[in-house]
């Protein structure tokens, strides 16, 4: 992870917010336009260092590790809903002194980014949800069986899960080294109780469809990232945020999965440019 850091020009910092450490990753001068970058379940702060190096030094990327996630797993926290890590994120943000930034998020991370764009409308200067988390979709995926039956499919306990779970994420199989394989299982049999109870608290917010009734209020030009091929959260899911945010519109990738930044970056990162360019034009 370094090396891929340190090619990509990225630099890593913590700060202290309160009684939690905030790890994350930084690239870019201070002083231009900050891009939020909020990963998604199980993932941290390293999933947006090949994603970072598409944007240009006019942007200031921020990448941190939420907290239960990454380096930031020593916590003290009970509530770990979307809106409570959105809550987080912003303070977070404070502390950082960004004041308006545009965000993307990735699955859960969408669903956080949603819940910071309503918490705090004058300050997102543009929203992009990838394959997001937060609404129930016109059809069932893969995994929304499996979840309904009181499961935690993408919480793994043997190498037979973790493929699983990696098989879900992208159409075309990740080559991964045995080490790098092992390394991702120790990490959840590390975490897993924690990252159970995250992923319940998740489901249940899901569930209570709270965050489809306020789409509507979202202010932020909203672009809608979906791999039409998603397993985790069907592609139908797009069309329910993008008819309820008012300033939105989609993308939708053809043999593509759930994690757009690594299976088709270059797209993606064209179609966010183009919102941000076009938001700041209008602002």
């Amino acid at each position: 992870a370094s090396l891929l850091r340190r090619l990509a020009g990225i630099r890593k910092q913590q700060i202290s917010v309160g009684d939690q450490v905030w790890p994350y990753l930084e690239r870019g001068d201070r002083s231009a336009t900050p891009v939020v970058m909020v990963h998604g379940f199980g993932a941290d702060k390293d999933t947006w260092v090949g994603y970072g190096r598409m944007f240009d030094r006019s942007f200031r990327i921020v990448c941190p590790d939420l907290p239960g996630f990454g380096d930031a797993t020593d916590t003290a926290f009970e509530d770990f809903s979307p809106r409570a890590q959105a809550l987080r994120l912003l303070t977070f943000l404070d502390r950082c002194e960004i004041d308006e930034f545009h965000i993307v998020g990735s699955s859960m991370g969408g669903f956080i980014a949603t819940w910071v764009a309503l918490e705090a409308p004058d300050r997102a200067r543009s929203l992009t949800l990838m394959n997001a988390a937060g609404v129930s979709g016109a059809e069932p995926s893969r995994m929304q069986p499996l979840v309904e039956a009181g499961e935690s499919p993408l919480v793994a306990t043997n190498v037979e899960e973790l493929n699983s779970v990696l098989s879900m994420l992208s159409v075309r199989q990740m080559w991964l080294p045995k080490f790098v394989r092992q390394h991702l299982l120790n990490n959840y049999l590390r975490h897993g109780v924690l990252w159970r109870k995250i992923f319940d608290q998740l489901v249940k917010a899901q569930q209570s469809d709270r965050l489809k009734d306020q789409l509507q209020s979202i202010k932020a030009p909203t672009l809608v990232v979906w791999g039409d091929q998603d397993e985790i959260l069907h592609v139908s899911c797009a069309e329910v945020f993008a008819q309820r945010i008012p300033d939105s519109r989609q993308l939708i990738l053809k043999n593509v999965g759930h994690i757009p930044m690594f299976e088709a970056p270059l797209k993606t990162s064209e179609a966010q440019l183009q919102l941000m360019r076009e938001a700041a034009a209008t602002s």
